[in-house]
């Protein structure tokens, strides 16, 4: 299944640097948080403004993520570190985002609320992002499968969708690859 998803656009000069599709594509397998809504799980990346970095000690252990939030200030999407990503291309990718560590941690409570009070609905599923050429408009775009990860990032997967309270759209054997496309 192929879905496309348009770009929002920012008036010039106020929107925020996001990172490529390249270097999301170095990420590996994520875990990924998106509203539900026309364009799939990569939606939420073709309408972010700005992204956040968000680490925090839980309970059950670390957790690192990178929430992306549109123009008007709503979360849109967000991508959680497994134990199966590139820790150094995450570390490059949220290196010049880490002073937003405490807002965005915060802002991400307030939002789970939000969920359960059931004003919106979001998935959680494990993807392996990728960049791809797009001929029609020229440029580098994101692509995302869904894909398989170690029994250890399964179960983190598990844990943050739970505590998100998402439930977890995991992969099983009889499953196939979807490719979602959002332009970026």
């Amino acid at each position: 299944m192929l879905w496309h998803a348009r770009t929002s656009q920012a008036p010039p000069g106020t929107q925020q640097a996001l990172p490529t599709p390249a270097q999301l594509a170095g990420l590996g397998p994520v875990l990924c948080l998106s509203r539900v809504q026309p364009g799939g799980a990569l939606a939420g990346w073709a309408q972010a403004a700005r992204s956040e970095v968000a680490c925090a000690v839980e309970r059950e252990g670390p957790c690192e993520a990178i929430h992306f939030v549109d123009l008007r200030g709503r979360p849109c999407w967000r991508l959680y570190l497994l134990p199966d990503s590139d820790f150094l291309a995450w570390d490059a990718l949220i290196a010049p985002l880490r002073k937003r560590v405490d807002r965005a941690w915060h802002a991400a409570r307030g939002h789970r609320l939000e969920r359960r009070l059931h004003v919106e609905r979001w998935s959680a599923t494990v993807l392996s992002l990728r960049a791809t050429w797009s001929h029609v408009d020229e440029r580098l775009a994101l692509a995302a499968d869904r894909c398989f990860v170690s029994p250890l990032g399964l179960s983190i997967a598990h844990r943050i969708a739970r505590n998100e309270g998402i439930p977890l759209d995991a992969p099983n054997s009889t499953d196939c690859c979807c490719a979602h496309h959002a332009w970026r």
